[in-house]
Formats: structure tokens, sequence, C-alpha cells
């Protein structure tokens, strides 16, 4: 038997079969993984059968603002939230990106300074997303990013519980000391120091910060 069919008998026996009804995403410019990987991707296939996962390209379409609220929001559905909270994302020149969750009375506000840039990079700022959907969600899932090899992201939002029995088990290493290539044996979740980096300079605003800053904030930014 295989790490793949060993993963896929494993996640059923932890409660969760594979489904025939995938997250509709469409409304987010996104569609569910619905993908059977072969070779070293094998593993990818299992997480897949559980409508857990999204596979894009990270590079070239993060430049505008509500790109990076539609994938949260994609995100936030594939982790089964069902009314949607009010997500924002707004990026203000010299000062960075503030990435938003608000439902009520509860909001997180998170940004990441970048003085001295007039334009946002175009890759998608996976860290600060992964970093404001965990804080959102309060723990009850992980977003996992295993290496892909290339500039796409393949992103599955695992229930906490069922992260840290696969990691238990040896399917997934949560954090192996060098970068490895995609295995079909085992899953390293390798970060690297510039992610590392990154996510040191996360800051968690309060709501008065963040409603400084927006305050400021130009909104017809890309004629700057």
């Amino acid at each position: 038997m295989t790490a793949s069919e060993r993963l896929d008998a494993r996640l059923t026996a932890l409660g969760h079969p594979p489904t025939t009804t995938y997250p509709d995403l469409h409304a987010f410019g996104y569609e569910a993984n619905m993908e059977d990987y072969r070779g070293d991707w094998a593993l990818f296939t299992p997480l897949t059968r559980r409508g857990w996962c999204i596979h894009f390209d990270a590079e070239g379409q993060f430049f505008e603002p509500n790109e990076h609220a539609q994938l949260i929001r994609a995100f936030l559905t594939l982790a089964g939230v069902q009314a949607l909270p009010t997500v924002r994302d707004t990026w203000i020149k010299n000062v960075g990106w503030i990435m938003e969750i608000e439902d009520g009375p509860r909001r997180v506000s998170l940004h990441v300074p970048e003085t001295g840039l007039d334009f946002p990079s175009d890759y998608c700022e996976l860290w600060l997303v992964k970093a404001l959907v965990e804080e959102w969600l309060s723990g009850s899932h992980v977003l996992i990013d295993p290496n892909t090899d290339d500039q796409t992201a393949f992103c599955c939002m695992m229930p906490r519980p069922i992260f840290e029995a696969l990691c238990a088990e040896g399917f997934i290493d949560p954090d192996p000391e060098e970068p490895s290539p995609v295995n079909p044996d085992r899953m390293a979740l390798h970060v690297s120091w510039v992610a590392e980096e990154y996510v040191e300079r996360i800051v968690r605003l309060s709501a008065e910060d963040a409603d400084a800053m927006l305050a400021d904030a130009p909104r017809d930014w890309l004629n700057i």
C-alpha cells in the first residue's frame, strides 16, 4: 500500500471520508481542487478528496485590492464557515497591507509594514493571509501550504485535530530542518528564514489603530 493510499484510509478512519460534494468557490474566482495527483505529489490527492484544498498561481494576480479578500473568503469557505464575515484588504503606499475580518463586534486586523514601497508585490501575501485566517478561526483549522516546486500554491484548510494526528503518525513533517523536494511518502512543511522574518513583522492592530491608518488610505491608489 502506498503512502497516499494509507493516508486516504487514515483520513477516513479519523472521520473524514472522501466527499463527492465540493465547496463552491466560483464566486471568489477559485475552484475547489479535485485533481488526482500522482508521482511525487501523490500525497496531495487524499487531501483534495476531502474538499479542503485549492491550487492556484501565487504570482501575478495579487496586485489590486480585493484579490486577497476573495482568497480569504475561499479559505473560510473551505473551513466550513457558512455565514461569511466581512473581509477587507487594503494596500497603502509606504505603509503596507492591512487585512481584516470583521463580524459584528469581533474584528481582527493584521498589518505588514512596507515602508518605502509605492506598490505591493505581485505575489500572494500568503503568510499574512494564513495568519489572519488561522487567528479568525481560533485555531480550529491549520492552513498548510506544502512545497510545490514552482510558483503555484497548494493550500489545504485542515482541521487542527487531523493535522496533529497526521504529524504524530509521520504523514506530515511540520518542522523539517532543511527544505526538501516534494515527496510521495511524507509531506514536509519547511518554513524558510524569509517566511519566518515576514511572520515576525506581522502586527496585530487594534480597531482604533486600523481605523487611523485606513482613514489616510488613498482610494485610487493605482494612480498615485
